[in-house]
């Protein structure tokens, strides 16, 4: 049964992103094994902000953490038919949860800012 995981980089005041949507605040740690991480991961779920700095983030660096993974983004304001490869929720993401964890696989990484974490 897969566990549901938080993990954030966020400042003090609780942004993962700077207001121009970059991330460049965020130290690299070369002993970090991001590969690996990421293997633990079936789901990625985050919020709409998060996304959109994961997305910048892979368009700046090349390195798209999100591609070929099961991406759930929580949002009121993306729709999903302009992102047809993840899945968008408005409501009732706590549910949806439920379900993850109770099927098979890897765990559910719960990533970026607080407030989804809330």
């Amino acid at each position: 049964m897969p566990r549901l995981r938080y993990n954030a980089a966020t400042t003090l005041d609780g942004f993962i992103a700077s207001p121009d949507g970059s991330t460049d605040w965020i130290i690299e740690d070369p002993a970090v094994n991001f590969n690996a991480l990421y293997a633990e991961f079936d789901t990625f779920l985050m919020g709409r902000k998060t996304y959109e700095a994961m997305t910048h983030h892979a368009a700046q660096s090349g390195v798209d953490a999100l591609k070929d993974r099961n991406v759930v983004v929580v949002s009121r304001e993306m729709k999903s038919a302009d992102y047809p490869t993840i899945t968008i929720v408005a409501e009732g993401y706590l549910e949806l949860i439920k379900e993850l964890k109770a099927g098979a696989g890897r765990d559910i990484w719960l990533m970026g800012g607080g407030q989804l974490a809330k």
